[in-house]
């Protein structure tokens, strides 16, 4: 399985002040990945994606959310449960490429 470190975001911001992913990308890299993209390469094993922790440095995977009446959601998990790392992320600039 391939494994891609994620450091920023995109966000549509919704009513309510809650945020809503559209992308997820890496600054350095200049790559971006739509949310509906990274549902179906985590959905189906062949990718992986992790935001890093910078207190420890662990690595926290971004998992696929599924909830009756709702649409699916990426949130990020370690060990310990669940996280808030990607809502974190500062926002992926124009240098992005949107790829896949």
């Amino acid at each position: 399985m391939r494994e891609f470190e994620v450091n920023c975001v995109t966000r549509l911001s919704r009513s309510g002040g809650h945020e809503q992913l559209t992308h997820v990308g890496h600054i350095a890299n200049h790559w971006r990945l739509t949310r509906e993209s990274v549902i179906r390469r985590v959905e189906s094993g062949a990718e992986a994606y992790y935001t890093l922790d910078k207190a420890s440095g662990e690595r926290c995977y971004i998992r696929v959310v599924r909830e009756t009446g709702h649409p699916p959601y990426l949130r990020t998990q370690r060990a310990g449960g669940w996280t808030d790392h990607l809502l974190a992320l500062p926002e992926c600039g124009r240098t992005c490429e949107l790829v896949g």
